[in-house]
């Protein structure tokens, strides 16, 4: 009978839909209610602040936050004639409208739809305040995580990622833990909204709401600047659970010496709720991955046998095997040398693993996360153009063990980092804790010393030491660089010819026919973003294209014959801004601005943009938005 459709399907708040014979929502008029109402009743999620009918028919309901849903108005299946239809909102208002369109309201408890259980809560003044700052912080949370370790953000990014409630810090654990504590007073405000404003009584955080309350009837009258009054009055009660939700600052360490590999699991002592109680997970190991990198950890005893919590002990052996992956090779770059690297790294991880400065067998221990972190590590540096030891390494790292192998593999990883882009042209030599650098001709040029490299020659800024195989070997500060001397193709992957301007960046580039330019690529401080990049580029450069209608340039992953490639790696499926149908209209209006953007710049050049999502589920949301608006993109899945 009369089944009432939600046209905006996928928005937050739409009505759950009505099951079966007697049950809410259902159209026999039978809602275990004392009243003759006829028609259809629909409990709506959210507070309503307005229901219209327009020309066609269509409800328009808009609820407190301004975001409106639209529903069609039922009919009889026999006589054809619309039903009246009753929306009863979170707060106890009902709402009708009637078959010819005509809307009344009833305040909770003036009219026969008065709930009979006393389920329904009115919730104050005060209470409405709170709830439109926690709606406005959680949409604010939920764009900062999704641009969040981006890089380079666009204007519409930029926005999202200046948007985080002030009192947060910008660390992503946080930020989360504020996000989760939010939504889940939100999933039932009625009893865990007076159990926050509770807790601000008596305080001058509560002294700002109410004064705010005095002078409106509802949380929607608030201005912008009561809004970011009771937000500043607000965030502090958040940020103080984040912080316990994402380091459980209460869960106690183990009180008792654990044997090798033991597990052990804490509790937050007073949780704000059972289903929300902070943990923290603990390993006690009789050794630690020493890394002059990071400081060790409090819980770090005089012999080094002790309770470890498990995150940060994976770290330290992440920041050891990056230094490994960097003094070992890039088989990216050096294809032909694939099995030598290969062997270079097995062993000198096999000398770091049995260092007695360390758990005997950690590496069995963390057997999952240490080949997850050495696959990562070792991606990471594939093709970054670090140098390439040409000599066997292990022949050098092998005499050491433990701490002292450790501090040659930081030594090792910081001078390579100092030489990015030198690859085979030079030589070296490591004794004494040095490593020195020659000249091919066989000069000595600099000297490495603690990760510091030190030039040997007293030369003027940009002065030329040697010109090696088409490359200028250059003084460049404290620091010696390479520079191309002149490029053989437009095409030359990884050598760059100008400068372009981005954003407030200068990217190194060079001209790619008259359609843009290809430049260096901005790794992600995200993994999971930075090698969705790379997966859709692996020469780890992005082009960049003119926007003469903005007068700027336009950054895309890839440009594949005639496609502008742009990938949206979705981080967190639920909360990702690429489901646009479930994002407040101004985030829709951010992406379709982006989006415009992109195609401003494509048609220029006779290209056409692509859209390379790695969430099914955004890129028929994203589909559909682009054909609703008329915006010329094609958007593909493309897995992780």
């Amino acid at each position: 009978d009369g089944e009432v459709i939600a046209l905006s399907d996928g928005i937050d708040g739409l009505i759950e839909t009505w099951e079966g014979d007697g049950g809410a929502g259902s159209d026999d008029g039978d809602n275990n209610t004392d009243d003759d109402f006829d028609g259809v009743d629909i409990d709506f999620n959210g507070e309503i602040s307005d229901i219209a009918v327009g020309d066609d028919g269509v409800i328009v309901v808009t609820d407190e936050s301004g975001m409106q849903h639209t529903y069609e108005q039922p009919t009889d299946p026999e006589t054809g004639e619309k039903k009246a239809v009753r929306f009863t909102d979170s707060s106890g208002d009902t709402w009708i409208v009637e078959s010819d369109g005509k809307v009344t309201k009833n305040n909770q408890n003036n009219g026969n739809n008065a709930p009979n259980d006393g389920s329904q809560q009115q919730f104050t003044i005060e209470e409405k305040i709170v709830i439109a700052v926690l709606e406005d912080f959680k949409t604010r949370m939920e764009a900062w995580l999704e641009v969040h370790g981006k890089g380079p953000l666009s204007e519409m990014e930029m926005m999202w990622a200046e948007g985080l409630p002030g009192c947060l810090p910008e660390e992503p654990k946080t930020v989360e833990g504020a996000q989760e504590y939010v939504t889940y007073l939100l999933e039932d405000k009625e009893s865990r909204i007076p159990e926050l404003t509770g807790k601000m009584k008596d305080s001058p955080e509560w002294e700002t709401i109410t004064g705010i309350g005095k002078n409106i009837s509802d949380a929607s009258e608030m201005t912008t600047e009561s809004m970011g009054n009771a937000g500043e009055a607000v965030c502090p009660y958040i940020l103080d659970e984040a912080i316990n939700a994402a380091q459980c600052t209460r869960c106690p360490k183990p009180d008792h010496v654990g044997i090798e590999g033991e597990e052990a699991v804490t509790f937050d002592p007073d949780p704000v709720n059972v289903k929300r109680r902070g943990a923290k997970r603990w390993y006690y190991f009789e050794g630690y991955s020493q890394s002059p990198y990071y400081t060790a950890p409090e819980s770090i005893g005089e012999t080094g046998a002790d309770w470890y919590v498990w995150d940060d002990y994976v770290k330290h052996v992440e920041l050891i095997i990056e230094s490994v992956a960097i003094a070992s090779g890039d088989v990216a770059l050096n294809p032909a040398l694939h099995h030598e690297i290969i062997y270079h790294r097995q062993n000198v991880l096999e000398v770091f693993n049995s260092g007695r400065d360390i758990s005997d067998n950690f590496k069995t221990l963390i057997a999952k996360e240490y080949s997850r972190v050495t696959k990562e590590a070792f991606n990471k540096y594939s093709g970054s153009g670090y140098l390439e030891p040409v000599y066997p390494i292990y022949e050098v790292l092998g005499l050491f063990s433990g701490k002292q192998l450790i501090k040659a593999l930081v030594r090792f990883g910081k001078a390579f980092r100092v030489l990015k882009g030198a690859r085979h042209l030079i030589n070296y030599k490591y004794s004494g804790n040095v490593l020195k650098i020659f000249s091919k001709q066989g000069d000595e040029i600099a000297h490495v010393i603690d990760g510091q490299i030190k030039p040997l020659k007293f030369l003027d800024e940009g002065e030329e030491i040697a010109e090696i195989s088409g490359q200028k070997l250059l003084k460049q500060g404290d620091e010696v660089g390479f520079k191309a001397v002149a490029n053989t193709a437009d095409d030359a992957v990884g050598t760059y010819t100008t400068k372009i301007k981005w954003g407030t960046r200068e990217i190194d580039a060079r001209p790619f026919g008259d359609k843009g330019y290809w430049g260096k690529r901005v790794s992600q401080s995200n993994k999971q973003v930075d090698a969705y990049e790379m997966k859709i580029n692996p020469n780890n450069e992005s082009f960049y294209v003119w926007n003469p209608q903005k007068s700027r340039y336009v950054q895309f992953e890839n440009l594949a014959k005639d496609a502008l490639q742009d990938g949206k790696c979705v981080v967190k499926p639920n909360n990702s801004i690429y489901r646009v149908y479930d994002k407040p209209e101004f985030l829709r209006q951010n992406i379709l601005d982006e989006a415009l953007d992109q195609v401003g710049a494509a048609q220029a050049k006779g290209l056409h943009v692509e859209w390379l999502v790695s969430d099914k589920v955004a890129k028929e949301h994203l589909t559909r938005f682009f054909k609703e608006n008329n915006v010329n993109i094609n958007v593909k899945y493309l897995a992780e």
